[in-house]
């Protein structure tokens, strides 16, 4: 439980234990599923599959996010489209962000960990606390 307590990102686990009052702290800490022993292999696996199911929303999501060249962020309480060519540098403010771009500066409340699950991998770099943007030739 440490170990997930602790983890910068939850990776897919499934808990199998004798002791059942682990199970709503696991659960707190996202894991996919609880075994309780003795278990079946039958019940083992449908948590199996669980994770496999999980495991692919999570890629269908990130297929989506590198085929999109815009990203849709809460500013004062409205959607802003800004697109990833504009954004220059994201520089973390406590629990807000500041998205610095070529048409002007935005400050949304959400951490440096959010935003920098939704950026593309390939087209940002993270730089303690500042997220730039990689240049590329075009």
């Amino acid at each position: 439980m440490s170990f997930l307590k602790n983890a910068l990102q939850s990776p897919a686990v499934i808990i199998t234990t004798a002791y059942h009052q682990y199970a709503v702290e696991g659960f707190t800490l996202n894991v996919t599923d609880y075994l309780l022993k003795p278990f079946d292999f039958e019940r083992f696996l449908v948590a199996v599959r669980k994770v496999g199911a999980v495991q692919a929303i999570k890629s269908e999501l990130a297929e989506d996010n590198e085929s999109r060249d815009f990203v849709f962020i809460n500013v004062q309480k409205k959607k802003v489209k800004i697109l990833f060519s504009e954004i220059i540098y994201i520089e973390s403010q406590r629990e807000y962000i500041k998205i610095n771009t070529t048409q002007g500066d935005y400050i949304s409340k959400m951490s440096t960990h959010e935003i920098e699950a939704i950026l593309p991998a390939h087209l940002f770099l993270r730089v303690q606390p500042i997220v730039y943007r990689l240049y590329t030739e075009d």
